[in-house]
């Protein structure tokens, strides 16, 4: 097996039993390769990235038969002293170690390190039972990331089967999955008919610095991540909104994405502006709102969106497009159902996403301090 340098930098962990992993295999039959083979307690350092993740580390175990080599662009490394399982895995990978490595990277677009500034870093380790400690300590944080990662992955993958399966594919009157007690064809609105308003916003010249800075919040596009979006990284002045076409977008307004990340759409949780990269929906009932929205996500789930792109320099939607937009439009109560539903699963995919960024500041915590 060869340990790719793109595998270290992103899919493994501190430390990776190879024998649960599935990778590019290599001939090493013949002598070229034999003094190359790794041990368990092995690590591979990736000694190349985009980034200053450039001396990311694995600690490698599980061999038992197999040929294990280190790939392009990594570092084999192999403790000189007895050490105890997942110690150096963790250890070459803290601040504390990394934190010599930074002034010595070389590069712009790629970050590299080469091997006399890895051999010349310095390294510290306790006794074998405190490194033993240690690697049990990070390995049951990990276990415990890893859980919670599979768990958010596993309620998107749900999320997504169900988009597929709750509403009505195309040439279709019907959805293939509902709740019990609806029946019959929904009938076909187009979006500007369901909705109270829609409109675009607009962007104050960013060369007048007198309308940035303010109190009104400015949506971007990098602003979205998840069903609501209430804070933003940029701001207006009173000056700078009367001075363009932008406009106080009410809260519970659906957004949505029209140019950059097209499709992408986010329910406001408060007031505030956005450019006209945005189409904006406001709806008179919260029930309508919240399915329309379930809706909106199942058009980007299904590339529905593509049909409707004007191709360019940059592709984009319109909204005199998005007005038009048909869709199938079933009963208020079944409305409340689908978007109740819809609602449940994104507020079980937000909590297991926090959980997993709250045990990954955990460790990152005690890795500081345990290694300081």
């Amino acid at each position: 097996m060869d340990i790719h340098y793109g595998d270290v930098l992103i899919r493994y962990r501190a430390v990776v039993d190879v024998s649960t992993l599935q990778g590019p295999s290599i001939n090493i039959t013949n002598n070229r390769f034999l003094g190359d083979r790794l041990t368990d307690g092995d690590i591979i350092m990736a000694d190349t990235a985009e980034d200053t993740s450039a001396g990311k580390c694995v600690e490698i175990e599980g061999i038992m038969h197999q040929n294990v080599v280190a790939g392009l662009h990594t570092i084999p490394l192999r403790p000189a002293t007895p050490s105890s399982h997942g110690y150096w895995g963790q250890y070459l990978n803290s601040a504390s170690f990394r934190n010599q490595l930074f002034p010595k990277m070389q590069g712009t677009k790629v970050i590299s390190l080469s091997r006399t500034t890895v051999s010349n870093a310095t390294v510290r380790y306790p006794s074998l039972a405190e490194q033993r400690r240690i690697g049990e300590f990070f390995s049951t944080l990990d276990s415990l990331i890893a859980a919670a990662e599979r768990q958010e992955t596993l309620l998107r993958r749900k999320k997504q089967a169900y988009l597929q399966l709750m509403f009505p594919r195309e040439g279709e009157t019907q959805p293939r999955l509902r709740f019990a007690g609806f029946s019959g064809g929904w009938e076909r609105r187009q979006l500007r008919e369901v909705a109270e308003k829609t409109g675009s916003g607009g962007t104050p010249t960013s060369s007048n610095p007198r309308y940035y800075g303010g109190s009104i919040p400015f949506l971007g596009i990098s602003d979205i991540n998840g069903r609501y979006v209430d804070t933003t990284q940029k701001t207006l002045t009173e000056e700078g909104l009367a001075n363009s076409a932008a406009w106080i977008v009410p809260q519970g307004t659906i957004s949505l994405a029209m140019y950059a990340s097209y499709g992408k759409s986010a329910i406001l949780a408060r007031a505030m502006a956005t450019s006209q990269a945005f189409f904006n929906i406001v709806f008179r009932s919260n029930v309508t709102r919240d399915f329309v929205f379930s809706r909106l996500q199942c058009a980007e789930s299904r590339h529905e969106w593509d049909a409707l792109v004007s191709t360019g320099t940059q592709p984009n939607l319109s909204g005199s497009k998005l007005k038009k937009w048909t869709i199938g439009y079933p009963s208020l109560p079944e409305q409340h159902h689908i978007g109740e539903f819809f609602k449940v699963l994104d507020s079980l995919i937000a909590a297991a996403e926090e959980r997993t960024k709250a045990l990954t500041a955990l460790k990152s915590v005690y890795l500081q301090r345990m290694f300081a």
